[in-house]
């Protein structure tokens, strides 16, 4: 374990590896597990990372394991659950199989399905999400559907602003909406 940290240390990983070695309420043992590496340098499993603007966190992301990559300066993620917050409060929630934070950037991606929901219901399934932490923009180029209550929207393509609580779809826009 002590070689693990330390090897974390050296990639200066050890910063966006928040909670790796966090004890579980109560139960005095780590909530989460380092592994020697396997397919990155190094690899956690139940990782959070957390991105900050140094006053607020923009991002949470959990994960069931993470795989940090040094020659990519990437974190691979499976199994992901991500928030996105605004002023303390979370305006989106991000669930994918896999996702990749790029460190130096904090962007995410996530290939692959992406089911989101915003903070006032709105469901967004699409595939391809990307977040752009310096414009704090989520977007994707694939075909997105939007839910809500008894609507359903659809797009060629999305882009959404989280902090302004906001969105727009791009392209082939078509809709219905069932009245009861």
């Amino acid at each position: 374990m002590r070689q693990t940290l330390k090897h974390l240390r050296r990639l200066g990983l050890l910063a966006a590896l928040v909670a790796c070695t966090g004890c579980a309420r109560g139960a005095g043992k780590p909530s989460h597990a380092l592994h020697p590496p396997e397919d990155g340098d190094a690899v956690v499993t139940g990782a959070r990372f957390l991105a900050t603007d140094g006053r607020d966190v923009r991002y949470r992301a959990n994960a069931a394991r993470g795989a940090y990559r040094e020659a990519e300066r990437a974190v691979s993620l499976t199994d992901v659950h991500a928030k996105l917050f605004a002023d303390g409060k979370p305006t989106y929630t991000l669930q994918a199989e896999r996702g990749r934070i790029l460190v130096d950037s904090n962007d995410m991606e996530f290939p692959g399905p992406v089911v989101a929901s915003t903070s006032d219901g709105a469901t967004l399934e699409g595939t391809d999400f990307r977040y752009d932490a310096a414009g704090q923009t989520v977007q994707s180029d694939h075909p997105v559907t939007v839910r809500r209550d008894a609507m359903r929207v659809e797009g060629a393509a999305f882009r959404a602003w989280p902090r302004e609580e906001r969105f727009e779809l791009l392209g082939g826009v078509r809709g219905q909406v069932n009245q009861p």
